[in-house]
């Protein structure tokens, strides 16, 4: 799972890692996943992970886009950086996946105020190509400071989304991690410093025990 490790699609060697997977493992059944916000600039990166993906996996491959809301705007907001439209990444995302291959997934961190809107998504991508997984927000140091919320779970809010979206012909998984990621800061890879390097904790994670040696 090339995810929690930093963007990947801004790391070459994750495409040298995939191609030689196979050759070094003798595992059948081996299938990455690569988690993406896909930033612009990297189409390089990209064709040479489809090919990889065609290549070496014959559709054994799991691709995610992290979109966490379909208004723009707040997308910027969150994501401040150059990268790819709705309309460039359904494109993409048509040419990647191969019939009876794994479907992209769409991947939401539910937020307050920021808005997933059903028929947005309907219009940019096709049911038969993209899957929708909808997660909380991990409590992370820059989601405090940011003031990011999970709306997961709160009401019925998600749940109505969630009959929303297969309404529309998705195939949906609400993915929740167990508290315990939670508790030693798994959840979110490389934060373990930021919780090191901080002042103050966090409510419901990065909880440690000091052990003399």
């Amino acid at each position: 799972q090339f995810a929690r490790m930093g963007e990947p699609a801004l790391n070459d060697a994750v495409l040298d890692v995939l191609e030689e997977l196979p050759d070094r493992y003798d595992a059948p059944g081996l299938m990455p996943a690569l988690s993406t916000i896909a930033p612009a600039g990297r189409e390089g990166f990209f064709e040479r992970l489809l090919d990889i993906a065609h290549s070496r996996y014959r559709g054994r491959f799991q691709l995610q886009f992290s979109l966490h809301t379909t208004d723009p705007d707040r997308r910027d907001w969150l994501m401040p950086v150059r990268k790819w439209d709705f309309e460039e990444i359904a494109r993409f995302s048509g040419r990647f996946r191969v019939p009876g291959g794994r479907k992209v997934t769409l991947n939401f961190a539910l937020a307050e105020g920021m808005p997933v809107d059903a028929d947005t998504l309907r219009r940019h991508f096709d049911p038969a190509t993209f899957f929708i997984k909808i997660t909380p927000v991990n409590p992370t140091y820059a989601a405090a400071r940011s003031g990011l919320r999970s709306s997961v779970g709160a009401g019925s809010d998600t749940e109505r989304l969630l009959d929303t979206l297969r309404d529309c012909g998705y195939e949906v998984l609400l993915s929740i991690g167990a508290r315990e990621e939670n508790a030693i800061g798994s959840n979110c890879g490389q934060y373990i410093r930021a919780f090191l390097e901080a002042e103050s904790g966090l409510e419901s994670s990065y909880s440690r025990r000091l052990v003399s040696v």
